[in-house]
């Protein structure tokens, strides 16, 4: 039994035997789907659904955008109807409009099938065609889930994964996984070759980026859902999406690649930041299954979805897209690799979650500050004090942290009191919640913001004080993002003897009232100090870097966007990082 039906049957065993004995009779008699080919469910039955949401930009200034989100989950036994295929392909709108020539309407959907699996529309004849819509499916649409939280694997931004994974999908979800796909909800999406600039080549990745986190977001609001627990899965481009997701959301457990792009032949990225990429923090294990794989050599770049591979070979369609292959190879090879990635997954999701250690820190006036420690295996005296951005959390450094711990740094990522919730992990900023900040912001009570806002300093002093209360012999590096990154040089300033040395992340003159407040302040800063900005933040952040005394400071203008998100999205900001902490280094007495 794979590590993946294991685990769904440990999952289950928690009913009453005889009651468990039932269920897995029951499926066990079920018929897979004609597409499933030789596989078989797992001990659930499966439930389908869709929703409307919502993308999440992963930086401040980026509008939202509406998306459509499918999910395949482990429902309880019903009597809800069992999908068709030609249900999952007409949800898969974007499949269509991209498979459809000008001549063809996309709502023909025998001829537009015909072009999705052969690249023609007259290949197929539509009796075959029409048996492909008619064919039963394994979920049954809004069918009531199954008691239980169960782990999220979501697919990595590509069209028409709702039609083209639908089998793989079901499976998975058979075995005790909740699945999902999104897309946009309007006729938005590109191929990387269609887009003929550098900088819309990165836009249609910050905009798949955003749609997955809100996406992601949706579903781990799900009751059925473990938000604890995640995994991505990206096919053919879908991979660089998959690795920015990874870079700020600490949940995400593992990448499963299908011959597609995780960590090489980058698309929308530049060919140096793909040579920067092992700079990058040490986030989701990733898992390539691809033409490279042993068992896998024999399939074509289609046979990694079944529209392309499976269906065709298990309806005798010789005649498919140039990319693919039919035949009982392409049948065998879907079913082995759909098998393989329950089985990682199984092994993932057994595997420990990356641990912190909570805190609080007593500050000035009695109040407390919420924070968390990231611990090298054998620390030493180096230290780091890290600060969020305006309206973030202590969870913006979630998987920066533990990379800074991996670099010998005791790490504390520290919740100001000027916050609410971070854009990647959804953590709370509970020292906000003990000031009422998101209350005094939500009604507008600007006098009760000014004064919180003033008294954010006791925040940054307390996070100092702790880290030489426990250990930290040196002089500690600070960072701070946006708002905050002014806030580290004002640090720097109180704190001569105790900052060592400072990452600063999008500074800026934030105050209309006192426009030039932060360069008169820098011109005094003397340790070592690296500004990062992002790319339209040239006019925002340089004139700070450019008031810094001359000796010892360094800048990298990011193609990505604001704050911490150039450390999710562009992995040259890592090794400018790493070159400056290594200089550190070097210079240390």
């Amino acid at each position: 039994m794979s590590s993946a039906c294991r685990s769904a049957t440990e999952d289950a065993s928690a009913a009453p035997p005889s009651m468990l004995i039932t269920t897995l009779l029951s499926i066990a008699l079920i018929d897979p789907p004609r597409f499933w080919g030789e596989l078989r469910p797992g001990v659930h039955e499966v439930g389908f659904q869709t929703f409307a949401a919502e993308s999440s930009p992963g930086s401040a200034g980026w509008k939202p955008r509406p998306i459509e989100v499918s999910v395949w989950y482990p429902a309880q036994k019903g009597n809800a109807h069992r999908m068709t295929f030609g249900e999952y392909f007409h949800q898969a709108e974007d499949l269509r409009r991209r498979s459809a020539a000008s001549e063809i309407d996309r709502n023909d959907l025998k001829k537009t099938l015909s072009i999705a699996i052969s690249g023609d529309s007259a290949a197929i004849p539509p009796e075959t065609a029409q048996t492909i819509l008619d064919s039963t499916m394994f979920a049954r649409r809004d069918a009531p889930p199954a008691n239980g939280r169960f782990p999220l694997v979501m697919w990595s931004a590509r069209y028409g994964t709702t039609a083209a994974q639908s089998v793989m999908s079901e499976f998975l979800a058979s075995h005790g996984y909740v699945v999902a796909a999104v897309r946009p909800a309007a006729a938005s999406e590109k191929l990387p070759f269609e887009l003929k600039t550098a900088q819309s080549k990165v836009d249609e990745l910050e905009a798949q980026s955003d749609d997955l986190r809100g996406a992601i977001r949706k579903v781990r609001a799900l009751t059925f859902t473990d938000p604890g627990r995640s995994a991505l899965i990206a096919w053919s481009y879908a991979g660089e999406s998959a690795w920015w997701i990874a870079q700020g959301d600490a949940r995400i457990d593992l990448i499963i690649g299908l011959d597609t792009n995780v960590r090489a032949n980058w698309v929308y990225q530049s060919e140096e930041s793909l040579a920067a990429i092992d700079s990058g923090p040490r986030v989701a294990e990733v898992v390539a299954f691809d033409r490279k794989t042993p068992g896998f050599d024999s399939l074509s770049h289609g046979n990694y979805n079944a529209l392309e591979g499976m269906i065709p070979a298990v309806m005798g369609i010789e005649r498919v897209q140039k990319w693919s292959s039919s035949g009982p190879a392409a049948k065998r090879g879907y079913e082995t690799l759909s098998r393989r990635v329950a089985e990682r997954l199984g092994l993932a999701f057994k595997e420990p979650q990356r641990t912190f250690e909570r805190v609080e820190i007593a500050a000035a006036n009695n109040a407390m500050v919420t924070a968390e420690v990231h611990r090298h295996a054998r620390p030493g005296g180096r230290c780091a004090a890290l600060f969020h951005q305006s309206g973030a959390s202590r969870g913006e450094y979630r998987t920066i942290g533990p990379e800074l711990a991996h670099m010998g740094y005791t790490a504390l990522a520290v919740d100001v009191r000027g916050g609410r919730v971070d854009r990647w992990n959804d953590v709370t900023n509970e020292t906000a919640a003990r000031h009422g900040t998101p209350a005094a912001v939500e009604r507008g009570d600007r006098e009760r913001v000014a004064h919180i806002r003033a008294d954010e300093p006791h925040d940054l002093d307390a996070a100092i004080d702790w880290l030489r209360a426990h250990g930290c012999t040196q002089k500690i590096l600070v960072w701070g993002s946006s708002i905050q990154a002014n806030g580290v040089f004002e640090l720097a300033l109180r704190r001569p003897d105790h900052v060592g040395a400072i990452v600063d992340v999008s500074p800026g003159e934030y105050s209309e009232d006192e426009p030039d407040r932060m360069k008169t302040l820098v011109a005094s800063v003397k340790q070592p100090s690296l500004v990062i900005w992002g790319r339209n933040e040239l006019e925002l952040s340089k004139p700070i870097f450019d008031a810094l005394p001359a000796a010892n400071k360094h800048w990298y203008q990011s193609p990505s966007r604001h704050g911490n998100a150039v450390f999710f999205e562009d992995p040259i900001a890592w090794k400018r990082l790493r070159e400056f902490l290594a200089a550190l280094e070097t210079a240390a007495p």
